[in-house]
Order: C-alpha cells, then structure tokens, then sequence
C-alpha cells in the first residue's frame, strides 16, 4: 500500500469517513457500519460491509460501485466510479491543532429553546485522534450515526469541514451562566453536565 492509504479522516457525501490500513484492504467506518475498501485494478477499490465490523460480507447494492483517490487543486478526494460515471465523493480533512479552551467543550449535548423539524435524540462533540467531531443520532433512523469534522479557526469557533451543502459553517463556542453552550444553524446546544 502506498503512503497515503495511512489511516485518515475524509469528509463525504454521507458524513465523516475514517479509513484505516486493515491486512489486505481499508477499513471505512461511515455513519456507525464499516466498509471493507478492497483494492482492484486501476488504482480502484470495491466496496464491501463488514458484517458486526468484523466479518465482510458482498451486497449486491455495491456491486457496480468503485472507489479511487485522487489529487485535485491541492485536495485530496475520493472519487465514486459508478459504470462511466465519476462523482466527488468526500475530501481528506486534516486535523488542526485544538485550543484548550475548545477541550472543555467535548462531550454530550441537549437542544435548549423552541425545536423546529426532526431533531436528534442525541448530540455530541468529540476528540477522536486529533479530530473534533461532531456526532448525531435520530431515532427516526435507527443505528445510523451521522458525523461530521470540525476544524478550529479559533478557541471560541469551529468550521465545519468538507466540501459540499452546509460545508464552511460555523460553530460559535460560548457560555451562559456556568453552561457550556455551541451556537449552530439556529440552534443552543447546552452541554451535559453529570
């Protein structure tokens, strides 16, 4: 395997991706299921689930489905090949350094005020090897984990990563009284406290 197959965090069209070297293919974790990446000709991979993580099992669904990567104005991407049609699929993120301050921000989260649509059950901001994520689950879809990177930009403010629709917004890290609290699209997270 080449350099840059190391274990790394990619921005995707379904949420934060982490690929890791496994013994003779990549490990991807999406969404809380893992993907076997298993290496083909061309510089592709197929795809296919790891059943309980562990175990690869074929799905038809990822049969005409290939993955490569790519260098494109100085980001590194994977590309979805689907018969003769390509797609950007998601973008390598490179972890920033995290201020301190921002590390007493890590943790569960709740919705405070009026809540408008689907909102999810459970929110939380994590530190994951060097990387703050953000994570979210809905009970209207059971088992799935949505997860998204973070970059500071500074200790009060964090971008969301990646390339795409509702890539580049931010998250402003404040406080209200003694909470902990993150302004995003509307919304007052307020972290738990034990």
């Amino acid at each position: 395997m080449t350099t840059y197959l190391n274990s790394a965090w990619y921005d995707s069209m379904v949420g934060l991706v982490r690929v890791r070297p496994g013994d003779d293919a990549l490990d991807a974790s999406v969404m809380g299921h893992t993907l076997q990446l298993k290496p083909r000709p061309e510089g592709q991979f197929g795809l296919r689930y790891k059943l309980f993580g562990m175990i690869p099992v074929q799905v038809s669904a990822f049969d005409g489905i290939r993955i490569s990567m790519a260098k494109v104005a100085n980001h590194d991407v994977l590309v979805g090949h689907f018969g003769d049609d390509t797609m950007l699929v998601g973008e390598r993120l490179r972890p920033a350094p995290v201020p301190q301050r921002l590390l007493d921000y890590v943790g569960e989260y709740r919705i405070v005020g009026q809540k408008l649509g689907i909102m999810p059950d459970r929110l939380a901001l994590r530190l994951e090897d060097g990387l703050l994520v953000g994570e979210c689950s809905f009970s209207e879809l059971p088992g799935f984990v949505l997860r998204i990177g973070l970059n500071p930009i500074s200790d009060t403010e964090l971008l969301v990563s990646g390339l795409g629709t509702g890539k580049g917004e931010t998250i402003l890290a404040t406080s209200k009284g003694k909470d902990k609290v993150l302004l995003f699209s509307g919304l007052e997270l307020h972290k738990v406290t034990n």
